[in-house]
């Protein structure tokens, strides 16, 4: 018995020092990341690149982390940052609070007439997104929710938006800006002089590089980062009307003279 455990010690031993002469590599599996799935009460699916939402209420709200190198975002949104093109399909009521924080390949988007509601940075730092029309039923625009798109040259708001980030914080660092259109039948906000402006307050809660800030006492305040991070801002005018400019109304207007 002594002498079989011995050649089987042997054998093993054996076996060992043959595979150690023969270095191999490890071959990895390939991932395969999903190409659709749930979120809240909708569907996801990715094809070609292009995201599409469908169902009945609300989409998911996301979160997100940066890794070690404090600079790449990692989100946990399940179709990632590399799609190129979003469509939301009728049904759809809201989208989800940081959706597409960082999706910077994204250069178009398709919002559908049931939407309601925008969360907070939904669309934050969509780089290439170059154009946005907010349907007539969407009702709120949460902050940040357009913030840091710079590529974003016009934005179309439709009637029934009242709530816009609160204090207007919505698109700040927006450099691209130059068209700020608003349903003439929304009932609290106007379009004069390319400004988003709060009618019942008299503040302008938005401008552009293309602002003219009105001078027939429509706006008295300049409302906070109204002209948030636009750096190709290079004059504006300040009515003798305006009575306040709020805290960093013009911060980061680099080229402003």
């Amino acid at each position: 018995m002594k002498q079989l455990l011995r050649k089987l010690i042997a054998l093993t031993l054996a076996l060992l020092l043959t595979f150690a002469a023969f270095p191999f590599n490890l071959v990895e599996m390939p991932v395969f990341a999903a190409t659709s799935g749930t979120t809240g009460s909708c569907r996801w699916s990715v094809e070609n690149s292009v995201l599409t939402i469908s169902g009945n209420g609300a989409m998911g709200n996301y979160d997100y982390t940066y890794a070690s190198d404090y600079t790449t975002l990692i989100t946990s949104a399940p179709w990632g940052t590399n799609i190129k093109a979003v469509v939301i399909e009728e049904g759809v009521t809201t989208v989800g609070k940081y959706a597409f924080f960082g999706c910077s390949k994204i250069a178009s988007v398709s919002l559908p007439d049931s939407l309601i509601t925008i969360r907070e940075s939904a669309f934050r730092d969509c780089e290439f997104l170059y154009s946005v029309t907010i349907p007539d039923r969407v009702t709120k625009v949460e902050p940040f929710a357009f913030r840091g798109c710079l590529s974003l040259t016009s934005i179309t708001i439709g009637e029934s938006v009242t709530d816009f980030g609160n204090t207007g914080i919505v698109l700040t660092d927006c450099p691209s800006l130059t068209s700020i259109i608003v349903n003439g039948d929304n009932p609290l906000f106007s379009s004069k002089g390319n400004c988003l402006i709060n009618t019942v307050e008299k503040r302008l809660v938005l401008g552009c590089k293309n602002s003219v800030i009105p001078s027939d006492g429509s706006v008295k305040i300049i409302g906070d980062s109204a002209f948030g991070g636009c750096s190709s801002l290079q004059s504006i005018v300040i009515p003798e009307g305006i009575t306040r400019i709020a805290a960093q109304a013009f911060y980061g207007c680099t080229s402003l003279s």
